[in-house]
């Protein structure tokens, strides 16, 4: 099982104004729907100033609304982490999760004029 995520975010922002993260969610190629994809905002220091959840849809889409309320350059990042399946008889055995993380960067502006 191969994870693949991706995430898409405009290369600028303006506090106050409204903008869009988003991106897809597959395995093997194949959309996962009804999975959660959790989206951090965080500064340069990779402080986490905000986070959101999202959930795909039936083709593994998923996006979020996101306003800044001050200037600067923030780190965004998706995370999907998926439960590992454990056999009965193995259930406790130590057992990773699928994780799958994409990044970007955007830079917010003062407000628009």
């Amino acid at each position: 099982m191969a994870y693949y995520l991706t995430l898409e975010v405009p290369s600028k922002g303006y506090v106050g104004s409204e903008v869009t993260f988003k991106g897809r969610l597959t395995e093997d190629g194949a959309p996962l729907a009804g999975e959660t994809v959790k989206i951090v905002v965080m500064d340069e220091s990779y402080n986490i100033l905000d986070y959101d959840i999202a959930t795909t849809n039936a083709e593994g889409y998923y996006s979020v609304k996101y306003v800044f309320t001050s200037p600067g350059t923030y780190l965004v990042k998706a995370i999907y982490e998926r439960p590992a399946k454990i056999p009965e008889w193995a259930k406790y055995a130590a057992a990773a999760a699928a994780v799958a993380t994409a990044s970007a960067a955007i830079y917010a502006a003062a407000k628009k004029r």
